[in-house]
């Protein structure tokens, strides 16, 4: 059959195009298989001019049967796309810039120098900042060493009975953990031994107490030194007072001071293990010796007692005062 022209509406045939430009034809699928006739070989087609656009082809899927577009379709959305550019065109000036604008209006690196100038508006400040201190810490005051005393015992086995006394000075808020070192002094000055203590809470406005026997590894002893270290503890509540009664001291038959007494508390729980402490002081009231015992606990109410008993019989003692340490 004659291709020259489309079988179905007539039009003629453009060049070696395979889809009817009018009614979109496929002249290789839609043909009659008796009407086709074999065509002749040929060479192959010249390259289109550079002024012509080859038809875009799209792709539908991977179906290798599908019919071609129709090639109205493509020309239309061609037409469309170059109006489309068109109209940017006419919408730009010569220099790039969007209609409207003149070179000045835009920003680059030739007009910089004419560019209105941001407006500055002035930093406000407030009054210079200052480290803020912690509210109590200035009111905080540091433990105070009241005194401290010993009696010395010779002989094959040498002791020390001592005693030392702290205050904490700071009426609420802060409750001091008081770790000591006691140290026997001899003659010229010699350290002849040491012995550790622990005050557990200096409550405030209250006064602690440490006391004990020491055993230094030859005498005499002729001083002890007090070395200690103090760990805070800041409070938001009141802490509870112990009331300590009817102390007496005696000899005791053997060897040594008994003290007893009765001790309570006004705390809001049962303080347990309780460490009472003995301070021994001589007419002149000066400290010449400690003990001390524990008592189970302290009820919330009600009383209990104690009984110190010391190594040796402390001499001169005149008077006792006793502390309790939680």
């Amino acid at each position: 059959m004659d291709t020259t022209f489309c079988p179905r509406c007539g039009t003629k045939r453009s060049g070696a195009f395979r889809f009817c430009r009018s009614c979109g034809l496929d002249f290789e699928t839609d043909l009659p298989a008796s009407s086709a006739e074999p065509a002749p070989e040929q060479p192959k087609p010249v390259p289109p001019a550079p002024a012509k656009v080859a038809p875009h082809v799209v792709s539908l899927g991977p179906s290798t049967t599908r019919r071609g577009v129709d090639p109205r379709l493509l020309l239309g959305i061609g037409s469309a796309g170059i109006v489309v550019l068109a109209v940017a065109a006419t919408m730009m000036n010569g220099n790039g810039s969007p209609s409207g604008a003149t070179a000045t209006d835009v920003p680059d690196a030739t007009n910089r120098s004419t560019r209105t100038p941001t407006t500055s508006y002035p930093v406000v400040t407030g009054p210079p900042r200052t480290a803020r201190p912690t509210p109590t810490q200035a009111a905080r005051e540091d433990l105070a060493l009241i005194g401290h005393g010993f009696a010395y015992f010779g002989g094959d086995t040498p002791y020390v009975e001592y005693g030392v006394l702290f205050e904490n000075p700071n009426p609420s808020s802060w409750i001091g953990s008081v770790s000591l070192n006691i140290s026997f002094i001899g003659n010229g000055g010699t350290i002849l031994g040491n012995t550790s203590e622990r005050i557990s809470a200096a409550l405030p406005g209250q006064r602690a107490a440490a006391g004990g026997t020491g055993f230094p590894t030859s005498g005499p002893v002729t001083a002890i030194e007090v070395a200690y270290n103090t760990t805070w503890d800041e409070i938001d509540f009141t802490p509870g007072v112990f009331s300590i009664t009817n102390v007496r001291t005696v000899r005791d038959d053997f060897s040594g001071l008994t003290t007893t007494g009765t001790i309570e508390g006004n705390f809001e729980e049962q303080q347990e293990f309780v460490k009472v402490v003995a301070i021994y002081r001589d007419a002149a009231g000066d400290i010449v010796g400690g003990g001390y015992t524990f008592v189970d606990f302290v009820p919330t109410t009600g009383r209990v007692g104690f009984e110190i008993n010391t190594l040796g019989t402390i001499p001169g003692v005149d008077t006792t005062e006793v502390y309790a340490d939680l």
